[in-house]
Formats: C-alpha cells, sequence, structure tokens
C-alpha cells in the first residue's frame, strides 16, 4: 500500500545521504518523556552528522531526557514549569478518581493562564533564544498540548516551522477512524457509517470532558483560542480543532515518523508526509543484568510503557498474571520492565526464568526477543515492526487503541484486553501467538518493508527541502 511518494527538486537514491552547503540551525521542541524525545533522536542526530546545528528546546523537566544523548539543550519558562512539575504530576491514574481529575483540572489552569500569559507578551524568554542562536527551523514534536504553544510562538518569530508526529493522530477523515478507537476499517457503507459515528462521538466526548467538567478551564475553548491567536497574530480560522491530536493545531507540514505501509488505507492530507520508522538504534539505554539472562533459551518482553495510565491495581493484576505464565513455561526466558513509578516489593512467587526490572533497555531486549507483550505505544510497536516481533498489545488509553488496531490490520499480533487479565487469558494469547506462524511470517514481511524504507532517509530530506523552499512535494 503506497499512500503518498514524495518528489525532491534534487535526485534522491536509496541511501544517498543529502548534503549540505550551508549550515542551518535547527530547533526540536520536545514534551518531558521519552516518548517525544526518543521518537526525534535519530533525525536529530543525521542533522548533526552533515552539519546543521541541533538544539532541544523544552521546559525543564525535558533535561533529564537529553542530556544523556549529547545534544545541547535549552530550558524555557522555567517559571512557568519548574523542575519536577511534570514529574510531580500524576502521569495516568492512581485509585483515587476525584484527585486525579482535580489534579488535572489544576494543571489545565496553570497551562490556560500561561498562553494567556504569552498571548500578552510575556514570550520574551523565548523570543530572545531564537534571536540569539538565529534558529532556520523549529521541529515541534506533537505529543501532548505543548506542541500548540510551540507552533503559535515559531509562526510569532516567523520562523520555519513542521509538526514532526511521534504518534499516528492526524485531523478528522471518515475513513480512518480516530486513533483513540481500536475499530478496523474496510471499504463497506457500514464501516464508513461507523468510522463517521466515532470521529462525531468522539469529538461530542471532547466537549462533553472539556466544556463539562473542565468548565472555566476548557483548553479548546474558542473563546481561549481565539484570544491567544489574536495575541499571536495567527488566524483563528486556520487552527484546527477537528483532530484527535492532544492539542489544537496550527496549518503546518506534517512528518509522520512511520511507513505510510503500517498505516490504513485512507485518504491522502496534502500537508502530511510519512517517512520511515526513524528508530534509532544507537540511543543510550539503562544498564541491565545480562548475567540473569539464559541466552540458550527465547527471550519474552513485557512492558506496559514508562507512563502510569492505569490504576495501580491493574498493574498488579498484570505483573503477577505474567509471573504465573513466565513459571508455566520454563523454557522461555521472560523479561518484565514495570515502569519507573511501580513499586515491585509486593510480588510474589518469582520464577527463576523472569527477571524483574523497573526500566529495560527495550532495543537491546527485542533484538534478542521472539515476543513482547505491550501496550500498544507508537515508538514500541514501530521498534517491534522494524526487528521483525509479534506482539500481545493491551490498549491502555489514547493512541493504544489505534495502534493495536493497525497490529491486528497487518497480522502482526493479537489484542488483549488489560479488564481481563489473568494467568488463564494471559497464557491463550501467548499460546496463540507463539505457536502460530502466521504471525511470525507476517512480521518478517513488515520487517523487510521497514528497513528498505528506514535506509531511504526520507525524513532527512523533508526537512532538508523544507529548509531549502519551505514546501513539501507531495502527490498521490
Amino acid at each position: 500500500m503506497q499512500r503518498s511518494q514524495w518528489f525532491l527538486t534534487v535526485k534522491s537514491t536509496r541511501n544517498e545521504e543529502p548534503t549540505t552547503n550551508n549550515m542551518s540551525v535547527i530547533i526540536f521542541c520536545v514534551h518531558p518523556i521519552a516518548g517525544s524525545v526518543n521518537a526525534s533522536l535519530k533525525l536529530a542526530k543525521q542533522l548533526k552528522e552533515i552539519g546543521h546545528q541541533i538544539y532541544y528546546l523544552g521546559v525543564p523537566d525535558c533535561e533529564d531526557y537529553i542530556s544523556q544523548h549529547g545534544f545541547d539543550f535549552i530550558a524555557v519558562f522555567g517559571n512557568w514549569f519548574s523542575k519536577g512539575w511534570f514529574a510531580d504530576r500524576d502521569d495516568g491514574q492512581s485509585n483515587n478518581v476525584i484527585r486525579d481529575f482535580l489534579q488535572e483540572r489544576a494543571g489545565n489552569k496553570w497551562i490556560r493562564d500561561f498562553m494567556l500569559s504569552l498571548s500578552k507578551g510575556e514570550d520574551t524568554e523565548f523570543l530572545n533564544i531564537i534571536e540569539k542562536i538565529r534558529a532556520n527551523l523549529i521541529i515541534v514534536v506533537a505529543t501532548h498540548y505543548d506542541s500548540f504553544i510551540w507552533a503559535l510562538l515559531s509562526h510569532k518569530v516567523g520562523v520555519k516551522c513542521i509538526y514532526l508526529h511521534d504518534t499516528l493522530c492526524q485531523s478528522v477523515a471518515y475513513d480512518i477512524p480516530p486513533i483513540t478507537t481500536g475499530i478496523i476499517p474496510n471499504k463497506t457503507i457500514t464501516s464508513c457509517l461507523k468510522i463517521t459515528f466515532s470521529w462525531h462521538y468522539f469529538f461530542f466526548k471532547r466537549f462533553l470532558y472539556q466544556a463539562l467538567l473542565h468548565f472555566g478551564v476548557n483548553l479548546y475553548s474558542k473563546n481561549l483560542l481565539k484570544k491567544v491567536a489574536k495575541g499571536f497574530n495567527y488566524p483563528i480560522e486556520d487552527i484546527d480543532l477537528n483532530t484527535d491530536m492532544l492539542a489544537p493545531k496550527l496549518k503546518l507540514p506534517e512528518l509522520v515518523l512511520c511507513p505510510s505501509e503500517i498505516e490504513f488505507p485512507g485518504s491522502i492530507n496534502p500537508n502530511r508526509f510519512y517517512a520511515e520508522a526513524a528508530i534509532d538504534f544507537e540511543r543510550q539505554e539503562v544498564s541491565f543484568p545480562w548475567e540473569k539472562i539464559n541466552q540458550q533459551l527465547p527471550l519474552v518482553y513485557c512492558s506496559l510503557g514508562s507512563l502510569r495510565m492505569i490504576s495501580i491495581s491493574q498493574y498488579r493484576k498484570f505483573f503477577q498474571a505474567v509471573i504465573s505464565v513466565a513459571a508455566m513455561y520454563q523454557d522461555y526466558q521472560w523479561v518484565l520492565a514495570t515502569g519507573a513509578s511501580q513499586d515491585i516489593g509486593y510480588l510474589s512467587n518469582v520464577p527463576i526464568n523472569l527477571v524483574i526490572v523497573k526500566k529495560a533497555p527495550q532495543i537491546a531486549l527485542l533484538k534478542k526477543a521472539v515476543l513482547m507483550i505491550n501496550h500498544g505505544g507508537t515508538n514500541t510497536i514501530k521498534e517491534c515492526m522494524i526487528l521483525g516481533v509479534p506482539m500481545i498489545a493491551f490498549p491502555v488509553g489514547f493512541d493504544t487503541y489505534g495502534n493495536t488496531a493497525r497490529i491486528i490490520y497487518h497480522g502482526l499480533g493479537v489484542k488483549g484486553d488489560i479488564d481481563k487479565i489473568n494467568h488463564r487469558y494471559l497464557e491463550l494469547l501467548f499460546r496463540m501467538v507463539s505457536t502460530n506462524q502466521y504471525y511470525q511470517i507476517r512480521c518478517q514481511m513488515i520487517k523487510k518493508v521497514c528497513v528498505e524504507t528506514e535506509n531511504t532517509l526520507l525524513a532527512l530530506k523533508f526537512v532538508q527541502q523544507i529548509l531549502s523552499n519551505g514546501e513539501m512535494k507531495i502527490s498521490a
């Protein structure tokens, strides 16, 4: 499935690295989570290797995610978001729904007040930085709501700006469902109606949640967006609210770090370009007790990501189910990464063939793995795809549902229901994937596509094209 083709003004061939005679200053604006930074690393390194000056810019909490990779980091707006502001906010759900909601509401109110202050001219810190380093291009990693703010600031300073998508979020398209659903489309009328309804339902739920529950601090309020857009001299009619992103979207070129073959077939957005997965296999990873691994056994790797997205009790049930199934299958080596925020002291009956850690070197483990049990996160599924690893995906929120639907559509694994998790259910899914050669064959086919696309350097060429004339050249 070829979704779009991109034509350059210069001849480009596979494995031919673009060259540049003019060094440009490029800024990556990121959200303070590992996925946002990891998604951009390979492209940032490629740009740096051919002579561009690369900076990462973000709130102080971003520094820990960037410093280990050797890039210059510029912290901004620390007076609003001091070190620990994001870390102190719960990334997911505790067992107290009211506390979680009040915490989220307080955070949204703070972000609203921050946006209003910027629109009133309190953005000199950002403007001075851009003027000092003479930026030529700002690449906004479109992870969270701050992508809207970085894009508006870029517009105000008059610097070229693009979105770099680390998810498969997009503007409304009635042949592709919202990323928050598990719908798998086909070409029937029933499917089209179902997808159309899913988009309307998605926007209705957003309205209820933002306008009613978050009344007074609704970050999607048109009154708020009008005030902010006016302060940034950006036309309100060019702000796209009809998207499943976690933020409103400006009219900018969009670079998606995912091969088009992984997407559902559907409409082509002329502002949107699908490149390679851009996996940085050389990125710095955490240490790991490799001496505990039996290299003679096939390896199964389990992780539900670095962000807390479900309740503590659900995590505990999942971890205990993995422990039980690992004990049943002693002819496999198992590795379970629980996440840094999890307390693992309560876990019991851990078999000798299971290694439990809070953080794991995912790339290194996937190179050895025959199967991964994951949450359907975008970076994780891309890494599984390019390394040919079948998956059991337990979607736990936001884009993991749509990602899991793509896993099923392409035959790369099966879907699990986190609400049904126990050792019998997990064992059934494990046997289903581990004993069926279909998944191995499909994974090897997609791996071939991903590796071939990875070698084209399309993302790098895309950025070079933007730097040279500010335009994308895409045709169906």
